[in-house]
């Protein structure tokens, strides 16, 4: 909320730079380029702030869709923590595991647990999201940070509407998206569909 904040700066990895330009417009906040975040010639993530910052709050965008895009994510935060900033809140566009959000079988992996604990040892005040997977990620982050999830359903109603369609219906798997496109199909008095999904593995369809 603009009332609590004092001055405020925006940064964002280079995945999410677009979306953080219009968000520091609405916000009124100065916008820092992306070029603080680059590549060594090993492949190696570094992140070099020049903008000094010094009880300012901060707001870092960033997608975690990936190694890299996590590791960006994850050092932007950490330098600037490091800057004393008054608050960081750290806003998560597209959260990239929250597909591997529980064990289907033992052996397997929960990777959004394992972002939200690295998320939370990096000591944002706030991390918001858009359209979990699942709801229950939310609790996998420490008591430390706020986490808060953003439903995006009346910007995308909008755009469905935009398109004049007729005859169409929502389609889901039975995964955690079935009650969002049942809540799509009521809105527009249409038809949702079901699909079994079933994967021989991680990489197949």
């Amino acid at each position: 909320r603009k009332s609590e904040m004092t001055k405020m700066k925006v940064f964002a990895t280079p995945s999410s730079a677009n979306f953080a330009v219009k968000l520091a417009m609405h916000l009124n906040a100065d916008f820092y380029s992306t070029d603080s975040v680059g590549l060594y010639p090993d492949g190696q993530v570094y992140v070099q702030i020049s903008e000094r910052i010094n009880n300012d709050d901060v707001v870092i965008v960033g997608n975690t869709q990936g190694s890299r895009q996590f590791e960006e994510l994850c050092l932007l935060i950490h330098t600037i923590r490091r800057q004393n900033a008054k608050r960081v809140i750290v806003v998560i566009p597209y959260f990239g595991a929250g597909r591997q959000d529980r064990a289907k079988k033992e052996g397997d992996d929960v990777l959004a647990k394992m972002h939200a604990s690295i998320l939370s040892s990096l000591g944002p005040d706030w991390i918001l999201m858009m359209d979990l997977h699942n709801e229950g990620i939310r609790h996998f982050f420490d008591n430390s940070v706020r986490p808060r999830e953003l439903y995006l359903e009346s910007l995308f109603v909008k755009v469905i509407e935009s398109l004049c369609l007729k005859d169409f219906v929502f389609v889901s798997d039975v995964g955690g998206i079935l009650n969002w496109v049942r809540s799509y199909a009521e809105k527009f008095g249409v038809d949702a569909a079901t699909l079994d999904q079933r994967r021989e593995g991680p990489a197949q369809k």
